[in-house]
Order: structure tokens, then C-alpha cells, then sequence
């Protein structure tokens, strides 16, 4: 049986560091299938897993922290490049195709920040996946680059079809403090880190809603 570990609030605040899934085989490895410039996918046993690029924000180079939750100095890390002397980070969602429907990992900033983000739309196209095809959103938490793609920059849905809103439980009151997203606010249940999601899945045969 393929299900989907919701791992729960990520630390960093322009994006999730990874998408965990609990697989038939955690053997099995993950194989790219394709790339472009908003989106990499991924073969990992029966899914497809797509990384999509909502954008990029620059933040303080205070905001990168060593273990022990300390700042880093004159020793950043040379791989870190750093642009006009601040960090440059990735927002990221994840698409998770079984087959039948599309289980999106965060949903990006859409107009609700920087002009350098809201490209989710864009990544989509790019990558070929259909926003109809969306069935569920999970949050990894519940800052505004992570939910606010919910809403087009015109006002419409980003995903007509969507029939689940997952966000983590402790966030809850957070998400429905939104007003911008006060649509969503009925449809959002709460989920823990370990909880499966198991809505549609071709091996345990449990339908979409």
C-alpha cells in the first residue's frame, strides 16, 4: 500500500526542505524524469514527484542558522552564494502524482508578497500538469508563501477540483485567521506529523472524495 507521511511544520520560511513519503519499498530510489526552468520531476516507485518553482525571496543572512540555533559570521559556508550580501531562497511546492490525482505539497505566495514570487501557475503550465487534476492540498505550515497560492492573483481558485485542505493542527487557527482565504476556511481539517493520507491511492483502492 502507497501512502503519503505528512511530516508537518518546516522551520525555514521560504520553503520546505523536503517531501517525505512513505512508499510500498523505502528501498526504491527516485529517478528524474524531466526538468525546466520552474519545475524538476521525479520518478519514486508508482509516484511522480514534481518540484515546482512559485520563486525566490531574499532574506538577511541572519535568518541562516548553524546547530544550536547560532548565526552564522564570517564563516558562511563558501557554497552559499549570496546576492547584493543576502541569502536568495527558493519557494518551492511539490506535486505528488499517483496516477489518478495530484496530492500538492504547499501552493506558493501567488500575489500576497514579493513580485519575485507567485509563478506556481507558470511551473505548473511548464511541467505539463493540469491544475483540474488537484484534488487535496497539504500545508507543511502555514506561512503566507506556503498558503496564499490558493487564490489566483485575479481572485479565482488555483485549483477548481480541490476536494481536501490539510493543515497542520497546531496552524489551524493561524489559516482561518486569513481573510483573503476565508473560502477555504470550511474545507480546512487539521492533520498531526505521522498521520497518512490515504484518500486515493490504486493500492489500497480508497476513493477521492
Amino acid at each position: 500500500m502507497a501512502q503519503i507521511e505528512l511530516t508537518g511544520r518546516v522551520a525555514d520560511a521560504a520553503g520546505p526542505s523536503h517531501v517525505a513519503g512513505c512508499l510500498q519499498n523505502g528501498s526504491e530510489k527516485m529517478h528524474r524524469m524531466a526538468s525546466g526552468d520552474l519545475y524538476q520531476t521525479y520518478d519514486l516507485g508508482d509516484l511522480r514527484i514534481t518540484s515546482l518553482r512559485d520563486g525566490y525571496v531574499d532574506m538577511p543572512i541572519g535568518r541562516l542558522r548553524q546547530p544550536g540555533d547560532k548565526p552564522f559570521g564570517d564563516e558562511l559556508p563558501q557554497q552559499v552564494a549570496l546576492v547584493d550580501g543576502q541569502l536568495r531562497l527558493s519557494v518551492n511546492a511539490f506535486a505528488i502524482d499517483d496516477g489518478d490525482g495530484i496530492i500538492l505539497i504547499d501552493t506558493g505566495t501567488s500575489n500576497a508578497w514579493h513580485p519575485t514570487m507567485g509563478r506556481l501557475p507558470e511551473a505548473l503550465d511548464e511541467a505539463g500538469i493540469d491544475a483540474g487534476r488537484v484534488r487535496a492540498v497539504c500545508f507543511t505550515h502555514t506561512h503566507l508563501d506556503h498558503i496564499h497560492g490558493l487564490v489566483l492573483a485575479d481572485g479565482r481558485d488555483a485549483f477548481p477540483r480541490l476536494a481536501r485542505l490539510l493543515v497542520p493542527g497546531e496552524e489551524l487557527g493561524f489559516f482561518r485567521a486569513e481573510a483573503r482565504l476565508e473560502r477555504f476556511h470550511g474545507m480546512a481539517e487539521p492533520f498531526e506529523a505521522g498521520d497518512p493520507y490515504r484518500d486515493r491511492c490504486r493500492h489500497c483502492r480508497s476513493p477521492w472524495p
